[in-house]
């Protein structure tokens, strides 16, 4: 049970987590939602004290002194707005953090009322434009207060940019224009500070209608279901731009053709219009925020739904799981219980299609093949106890032929042993002889050796001597050719001396004729100075020409010295080297006498090794077969005395074995009375075999409990 509960917890608790994030996260955006639907109400409240506001400075701007009814009038409708405006901010301006700049409107309108009456036009429109601006920012904190420029969805976001950004300050510029209009077609002066307010105001107007356009396009991409409102909005642009277009082409030109009083029935037109449009856009804005809230609760409401029945079914589950678990348990416990207590007809019927059956089929074979090999065991035990009394009468007969067996062996073995004596002292004395010649061959083996590498080591001195001769006579070729070599070097530095005093001569001829040119090119002049330089060139490579032979000549001489003392070297090496010859023919013939002697030797040691080594091999092989025929006789000894050992173990094992064979029976007794304690399906048997226990074979193991007593014990006593 305590798996399953674990199991369970594993599987709850990821789907709880998750369940619970789910959750926590619809409930997050229902109440961004519903904070975002307080905003809408809060800020229907302040969009209406703003148009309150705009009509009190619309009146003030009339240019007329007011009325004390017309100025409690006006104070009465202001006093109701705020009144509900602080309504809202008492419930929503602490959540939405308003409170200060509503106290500072509060506290500005509170000081406009004490003077209302008293203020000129120009400070009374100052300070209602002053406290427009404040509501302006009013309505901004209350839609960042509520999350409503956070709207997720591209239409109500697009409708919430339109309300707050756009519709607002369009009433606002075109409530300045209408009232900075109506005083310059009414008779006022107009300054050039007014038509750069109306120029900015018009642009101004342009550009939110191009902004409200585009806002209400990217509303419509979002959805369907705000084309409600289609006419307002372009009833709302139209006149916007009508009225833009009136400020610019009568006012701001200056026709002044247009009447104050229908100039200020357009500007009233297009505020009520975009102020339409703006009830319009809030009571749509809310329906698709209450839409979505709707949708999200319904979203929530499902999936609590669905994890709730999901829990449910995995609970039913896990119950019906573990009952069918547990009862196939139960099962297998019971006839488990039952097998075990010998009861093995005990068959698993379960009553599942899973894993489990497949468990209780296991178990089902397991319990046939038990039972087989119970009634295989019943069968065998009957078997044995015939066997073992058969095995002990035959157990008794061995144990009268093995002490026959084992005397006869006695009487071999001791025959092996005399003989095997004698045997070792034959191979001793073919050791001792076997050794001696094999001394013998050895000795006639080294000096036979020896003998050979004599031999070699002379014929190896005569190939050296005849290769010395050989290499003295090369040699002594070559000295002559060398001698003749250096005569012709001699007689070639002859010719190169008689080549140098010839150059010699040239260069001496070749001075004389420079100086005969210097002198003719002095005689000259002028004319004759490069002739001079070429005959004082000329005159230096005389010089040189002649210095080179003369060194020339000095290395001549010097190589013919050389090359006569090489002469006569060469000379005295011809004579050495046919003395050495001489002598080198000499040592070759007594190699030649001491090779033909070692060789002879050598033949002669040979003989007498080869007869040695004939020998050795003869006396080995006679050893060798008595040392065989003395391992034969050993092992008959070994195999004799193994086998009179051997043939008292029998014996010992005979009795063994009929002591065991009597303690056989009783076993095979003792296990068919632990086998019928079993009860096995008597239809699996063998045909003809009941599957119980022989009993005239149980009734003739008991009469033999006791084990006899061996032949050879009987007959000893």
């Amino acid at each position: 049970m305590k798996k399953f509960i674990l199991i369970g917890l594993l599987m709850l608790i990821p789907i709880s987590i998750l369940s619970v994030d789910l959750f926590q996260t619809l409930q997050s955006s229902i109440a961004l939602s519903q904070k975002e639907r307080e905003g809408v109400t809060y800020l229907g409240s302040v969009k209406n004290l703003m148009m309150e506001l705009q009509k009190s400075r619309s009146t003030s701007d009339n240019g007329n002194k007011l009325a004390t009814t017309q100025v409690d009038a006006i104070k009465s409708e202001m006093k109701q707005r705020i009144a509900l405006v602080d309504a809202m901010d008492a419930k929503y301006g602490e959540e939405f953090g308003t409170t200060s700049l509503w106290s500072s409107f509060k506290s500005g309108w509170a000081l406009l009322e004490t003077q209302y009456a008293d203020l000129s036009v120009d400070e009374s429109v100052a300070w209602h434009v002053k406290l427009v601006q404040q509501l302006l920012e009013l309505q901004s904190e209350i839609s960042d207060g509520s999350n409503m420029t956070m709207d997720p969805e591209l239409e109500s976001f697009s409708l919430v940019n339109m309300v707050i950004n756009r519709l607002p300050l369009l009433m606002e510029s075109e409530a300045l224009a209408r009232g900075t209009g109506r005083s310059i077609l009414a008779g006022d002066v107009m300054t050039n500070e007014m038509i750069l307010d109306l120029i900015k105001q018009a642009d101004e107007i342009d550009t939110l209608v191009k902004h409200i356009d585009s806002d209400w396009s990217n509303a419509m991409n979002g959805s369907a279901d705000i084309s409600a409102i289609e006419g307002r909005v372009q009833a709302n642009i139209t006149t916007a731009q009508n009225f833009s277009q009136i400020i610019m082409s009568e006012v701001v030109s200056g026709k002044n053709s247009y009447g104050s009083s229908a100039y200020f029935a357009d500007g009233t037109k297009s505020i009520d219009a975009a102020s339409a449009l703006y009830d319009e856009a809030m009571k749509l804005l809310t329906v698709l925020i209450d839409e979505r809230i709707d949708e999200m609760e319904l979203e929530r409401d499902i999936m609590i739904l669905i994890v709730g029945v999901i829990l449910v079914l995995v609970a039913a589950f896990f119950v019906a799981f573990y009952l069918n678990v547990r009862q196939a348990v139960q099962r297998l416990e019971q006839d488990s219980s039952r097998m075990a207590a010998g009861d093995l007809t005990v068959r698993v019927e379960l009553k599942t299609k899973d894993e489990l059956a497949r468990v209780g089929h296991a178990f089902n074979r397991m319990a046939e093949a038990f039972a087989e090999v119970l009634r295989t065991n019943q069968l065998t035990s009957e078997k044995i106890s015939a066997s073992s009394q058969q095995m002990e009468s035959t157990a008794h007969e061995s144990v009268s032929a093995a002490t026959q067996i084992a005397e006869v062996m006695k009487q071999i073995a001791q025959e092996a042993e005399h003989q095997s004596s004698s045997m070792e002292q034959n191979a001793t004395a073919m050791s001792e002889m076997a050794e001696g010649i094999g001394r013998i061959a050895e000795t006639s083996s080294v000096v036979n050796d020896s003998a050979s590498s004599a031999a070699q080591e002379a014929k190896r001195g005569r190939d050296t001597v005849l290769q010395a001769a050989n290499q003295m006579q090369v040699i002594r070729q070559n000295a002559g050719e060398t001698a003749e070599a250096v005569l012709d070097l001699r007689k070639q530095s002859e010719q190169i001396s008689s080549i140098v005093a010839l150059i010699t001569g040239i260069a001496k001829q070749t001075n004389l004729l420079a100086l005969n040119a210097n002198i003719e090119a002095a005689r000259a002049g002028v004319h004759g100075k490069g002739f001079a330089v070429v005959a004082s060139e000329v005159g230096k490579l005389a010089d040189q020409s002649r210095q080179m032979a003369e060194n020339i000549n000095r290395v001549v001489e010097g190589m013919q010295q050389s090359a006569a003392s090489a002469a006569s070297k060469m000379e005295l090496g011809v004579a050495e080297s046919t003395q050495g010859l001489a002598m080198m023919e000499t040592v070759s013939g007594m190699f030649a006498t001491i090779l033909s002697e070692v060789e002879r030797v050598a033949s002669q040691v040979e003989e007498i090794s080869a007869a040695t080594e004939q020998m050795s091999a003869g006396t080995e092989q006679v050893a060798a077969s008595v040392h065989e025929s003395l391992s034969y006789a050993n092992k008959a000894v070994s195999k004799a005395q193994e086998a009179a050992v051997s043939a008292n173990g029998q014996l010992e094992s005979m009795e063994e074995v009929l002591a065991a064979s009597g303690a056989l029976s009783q076993t095979a007794i003792q296990l068919q009375d632990a086998l019928s304690k079993f009860r096995v399906n008597e239809n699996a048997a063998a045909a003809g075999d009941s599957g119980q226990p022989n009993k005239k074979a149980k009734k003739k193991a008991k009469k033999e409990k006791q084990p006899r007593k061996p032949l050879w014990k009987k007959k000893a006593q």
